[in-house]
C-alpha cells in the first residue's frame, strides 16, 4: 500500500520514487538521478548504462516507524577498450559509505547513543527509539569513534622504576592534563 508523506524527506542526488508502509515501518523507494559515473579502475566517464543493482540501508525512524531504503543504482559500461572492467556501479551517495547497511546519519545516532550508555543499556534504548541494533554492533561503532580533531598533552607524568635492581630499569610516560 502507497502512502504519501507530508513532511520533506531528503537525500541529495536522489529521488524518492514511493513510499510503502507496511507492518514493520516504512519502505521508501530511491533511484539514484546521476546520468554518468566514473570507472574505478581506470576513471573513464560513462554513461552507458548497464544495468541496476538494489541496496537495502535503513534510516533513521519517521513518526516512530522504522524506515528501510531501497536504493536503486546503475550500473555502467566503461567506455575504456583497454579497461580490464567491463561493468561498474556507481558509487554510493555521500550520505551512504560502501557496503554499509545503515545511512551516516542512523549511525551517528547509535553512536552517540553508544556512547552515553554503552553496549547492553543503548540496544534496549535504541529498540524503544525504532532504531534497533546489536550491544555488539554499538561495541564496534564506539571502538570506531575517533574524537575531533588531535589532542596535545599539557602536562606528562613520568615514572620509573627497577625490573631488577641495578640491572634493568622500566620508565613509563603518562598524560596528566590535555589541551
Amino acid at each position: 500500500m502507497s502512502t504519501q508523506l507530508s513532511f520533506p524527506i531528503y537525500f541529495p542526488n536522489c529521488q524518492i520514487i514511493d513510499c510503502q508502509h507496511g507492518e514493520g515501518g516504512y519502505i521508501l523507494v530511491v533511484y539514484s538521478t546521476d546520468k554518468q559515473a566514473s570507472c574505478p579502475f581506470c576513471q573513464q566517464v560513462s554513461n552507458r548504462s548497464h544495468g541496476y543493482h538494489y541496496r537495502k540501508p535503513t534510516d533513521l525512524p519517521i513518526s516512530d516507524k522504522s524506515v528501510q531504503l531501497r536504493l536503486r543504482l546503475r550500473r555502467f559500461r566503461c567506455l575504456n577498450p583497454t579497461c580490464p572492467k567491463r561493468t561498474f556501479s556507481q558509487p554510493c551517495p555521500d550520505w551512504l559509505p560502501a557496503f554499509a547497511r545503515r545511512t551516516n546519519r542512523l549511525a551517528h545516532a547509535q553512536q552517540s547513543v553508544a556512547m552515553m550508555l554503552g553496549g547492553q543499556a543503548g540496544s534496549r534504548l535504541l529498540t524503544q527509539l525504532y532504531m534497533p541494533t546489536s550491544h555488539d554492533t554499538l561495541l564496534r561503532l564506539i571502538r570506531k569513534w575517533q574524537p575531533v580533531g588531535p589532542q596535545t598533552p599539557y602536562a606528562l607524568g613520568v615514572d620509573d622504576w627497577a625490573i631488577r635492581k641495578a640491572k634493568t630499569y622500566g620508565t613509563i610516560l603518562t598524560v596528566a592534563r590535555w589541551r
